[in-house]
């Protein structure tokens, strides 16, 4: 199985952005969009402004929110929502979002928040997984090396001078708790940004045309 990386789109013709905050969401009262967490979903009612698009924007199934929202996940249209609750997601729960406003029309869109609290470090063979130390600006020597579990690697992110050293990744390889519960969407926080997608949702959204992203084949995947 082939693995990819889930980004926003940058072409023109296949992009949106959000554009801020309605007037007076500032104000409100309650638990805002801006207090969502990476770690747990909150207790509280959220409070959420009406998706304003920035000029020259058009609807698509992904909305780059701009960091609008809380923790990380997607601002998403109702289409690209029911693809999605039909395959193996991390923890997550979709928001209802006041209704966008285009030219007269309205569309339903939603925030999908997704938790992070394990990074999936778990799901790599570190057996057989190799890493690439360099330079930030990897210019110089690269010194393949390897890691003995997901405790070592976040220990090592820790302990880089993040201005002169970087880990990158060499050969990952997923062992078999992985194979045995698949994710069709997971992070590894500080070694692929922002979500990696899986080639059976991949091919979803291909099929269905759904716009507003960019997915690229993660090659060092094994």
């Amino acid at each position: 199985m082939n693995f990819y990386l889930l980004d926003y789109s940058l072409e023109k013709k296949n992009s949106a952005e959000i554009y801020g905050l309605e007037p007076g969401y500032i104000l409100q009262e309650g638990f805002q969009q801006g207090d969502l967490s990476y770690y747990e979903f909150p207790q509280e009612t959220v409070m959420f402004s009406k998706p304003l698009l920035r000029k020259g924007s058009v609807p698509v199934d992904f909305i780059n929110d701009m960091g609008a929202y809380g923790g990380l996940g997607y601002l998403i249209y109702e289409r690209a929502k029911g693809i999605l609750e039909h395959y193996n997601l991390p923890e997550h729960k979709f928001y209802t979002l006041p209704l966008l406003e285009y030219q007269g029309a309205t569309a339903q869109y939603y925030w999908m928040q997704i938790l992070i609290g394990h990074y999936d470090y778990s799901y790599i063979d570190f057996k057989k997984s190799t890493f690439i130390k360099t330079d930030f600006f990897e210019e110089g020597e690269k010194e393949t090396i390897q890691f003995g579990s997901g405790a070592d690697l976040e220990k090592a992110f820790k302990n880089l001078d993040a201005l002169k050293e970087k880990i990158l990744p060499g050969k990952i390889y997923l062992n078999e708790d992985y194979s045995s519960h698949p994710k069709d969407l997971f992070y590894l926080k500080q070694l692929f940004y922002p979500f990696i997608i899986s080639e059976r949702l991949h091919n979803a959204f291909f099929q269905n045309n759904i716009t507003g992203i960019k997915i690229d084949i993660i090659p060092v995947f094994k």
